[in-house]
């Protein structure tokens, strides 16, 4: 019984000692106006709270899709 307790233990602390280093990752630092063919820029909007809006810094001629 005590084995099994000690077993559940230690899975339980190395679960949370992974979860905890995951976490606590600094994510890499983002490509300066993204890393696509457009450069891009983002803003907010009071109309749509909790959003960004992630646009082409500028329009190129042809058309681009529209991504929601």
């Amino acid at each position: 019984m005590a084995r099994r307790i000690r077993t559940a233990l230690i899975t339980a602390v190395v679960s949370v000692t992974a979860a905890v280093l995951v976490l606590g990752a600094t994510p890499a630092p983002a490509a300066a106006g993204g890393s696509g063919p457009y450069p891009a820029d983002y803003e907010t909007s009071a109309g749509l709270p909790n959003h960004t809006i992630y646009r082409p810094q500028n329009l190129p001629a042809e058309r681009l899709p529209v991504f929601v």
